[in-house]
């Protein structure tokens, strides 16, 4: 990160949506930026992976260009990003909801969020993109894509025989615990199951071929030995089948 300079952030003008978005995103880009946290913030710096001081250091200049960015909306739009973990993924959203490029209005919003279906995603990304949206429609002042729709639209869509076990064990679950971490639990545990399944049968799969394939060599040897050859490679194949 580059090295701060300390800026007087209340000047800048709070968010109040898509009118004043581009001239709220030049002023809180140059307050990040002074602030040298703007790898941070948009996206461009990672957390390390190892190393605890530098770790440490992310999460401050995670912490402070989130503060920044909460700072300087108006409140019904902090309530929209308030979950987000990260001070890049309330960037994106308030980018997503109110920037010149975002291309979806909020009736399109609402349209994509209720016509998203699973197709070839997992559904931990299609909770994960029903989320995004529902975010973008909060900023948006849309309430009705809350925690308890994003849940029923998921197991809606869990209508494949494989997942009859897991929606049959969430619907008897109390109303109070059908939450998204549950199901994000829920659906991880279904997803471990169904992989070492899959490695089960694998290895059942290849134990069968070899055992087939010691029962061939085992009956060749015996021909040949109807003819006074290869004896003892009959007894050693017979022994191991």
């Amino acid at each position: 990160m580059a090295k701060s300079i300390k800026i007087d952030h209340s000047s800048i003008r709070k968010l109040e949506g898509a009118d004043n978005y581009t001239f709220w995103k030049k002023a809180v880009e140059n307050g990040i930026w002074a602030a040298g946290i703007d790898g941070i913030a948009f996206g461009t710096e990672a957390r390390h992976a190892t190393d605890a001081d530098a770790q440490r250091k992310w999460d401050v200049g995670d912490r402070a260009a989130m503060r920044i960015i909460q700072q300087r909306v108006n409140e019904k739009i902090e309530a929209s990003i308030i979950d987000c973990s990260t001070s890049n993924e309330m960037w994106k959203i308030l980018a997503d909801s109110f920037g010149t490029s975002a291309i979806w209005t909020r009736q399109e919003l609402v349209k994509k969020f209720f016509g998203l279906s699973l197709q070839d995603k997992t559904p931990s990304e299609f909770l994960a993109e029903l989320q995004h949206i529902a975010k973008q429609l909060k900023a948006l002042g849309y309430k009705n894509a809350d925690e308890e729709t994003i849940v029923l639209r998921v197991i809606h869509e869990l209508s494949d025989p494989q997942y009859d076990s897991l929606v049959e064990t969430w619907n008897s679950m109390p109303l109070k615990e059908q939450t998204i971490p549950n199901l994000l639990q829920k659906l991880a545990n279904h997803a471990s199951r169904r992989a070492d399944n899959v490695l089960q049968k694998m290895s059942n799969r290849q134990q069968r071929s070899n055992s087939r394939y010691l029962g061939r060599v085992s009956v060749n040897a015996y021909l040949l030995n109807r003819m006074g050859q290869y004896l003892y490679e009959t007894e050693v194949d017979q022994m191991l089948c």
